[in-house]
């Protein structure tokens, strides 16, 4: 069994009044390259498009300053993006207030917060409430492993480039390939109640500098329910690419793939299955 040491916690995102001031302490910054990178990306899993350079970025360095458990803002007629400093370098609430300033309707809509873009951007419990949970499930289906879905991990780019600060977005996906629910039996982490889903692991840069923990999602207990045919998926942002990183993407038990990534002045070289 893998042994896991660090879980991937989504934060709770909001959406503020366009009229409203600035909250105490915000300061304007520059956007790093790679969020050009991730608007792209929004746009392609949104089906939206729209100009970020109207957009103005703005950071808090205080937890709290923009709500209880809140880590970004988007403010519509002013077009302006407050964040935490926290989550300055997160993909997943950065694309969050992305996907506010495309246009995805008002709210949270579920049709692309939870089902497009799922995924990609955080949808947490009041993202989740404002949409429309997913519909229940049968949960009397047969059960089945991890290894008996669908699954898929690639990497966009598919090898890091200049452009995009040398970024790489890790997707890994689940489907049920069967014409009815299923019950999914995950593998619990050790000596606890708790099972993880998607994650990777991959080595630090430059190589041997320190130890670099695995990053995962995980759920309390070991069943997931899956309609026929739903699928899942996750977006890992990675940075950092000064040195060879050896990527090994799984779902619970389930290595998906295994991969070196070279830096960008070199070629990638692959083993298992991309």
């Amino acid at each position: 069994m893998r042994r896991v040491v660090a879980a991937a916690l989504f934060a709770v995102l909001g959406c503020g009044e366009a009229t409203a001031p600035l909250p105490q302490g915000a300061t304007q910054f520059t956007p790093p390259s790679q969020y050009a990178f991730w608007w792209s990306m929004t746009e392609q899993c949104s089906g939206l498009t729209g100009d970020m350079s109207t957009i103005r970025w703005y950071v808090v360095p205080k937890a709290g300053a923009l709500g209880k458990d809140v880590d970004g803002l988007y403010y519509t007629t002013s077009r302006r993006i407050i964040l935490l400093s926290d989550s300055v370098s997160s993909g997943q609430v950065v694309r969050h207030e992305m996907l506010h300033a495309l246009g995805a309707e008002p709210g949270h809509p579920a049709k692309y917060f939870q089902d497009v873009c799922g995924g990609a951007v955080n949808c947490s419990s009041v993202c989740v409430s404002d949409g429309g949970a997913r519909p229940a499930v049968d949960s009397t289906g047969p059960i089945v492993g991890p290894s008996q879905l669908d699954l898929k991990a690639f990497t966009t780019p598919e090898t890091p480039n200049a452009g995009d600060s040398s970024w790489l977005a890790l997707t890994i996906q689940i489907r049920n390939p069967f014409p009815h629910p299923v019950r999914v039996s995950l593998t619990e982490v050790f000596n606890t109640p708790a099972s993880e889903t998607f994650g990777f692991t991959t080595n630090a840069c430059p190589v041997g500098a320190y130890y670099q923990p695995p990053v995962y999602d995980w759920i309390p207990g070991n069943r997931i329910v899956l309609d026929s045919g739903e699928v899942r998926r996750r977006v890992f942002d990675i940075g950092n690419w000064s040195c060879p990183r050896h990527i090994v993407a799984f779902f619970n038990s389930v290595t998906i793939m295994d991969r070196t990534v070279l830096p960008i002045t070199t070629s990638t070289h692959t083993t298992g299955t991309p």
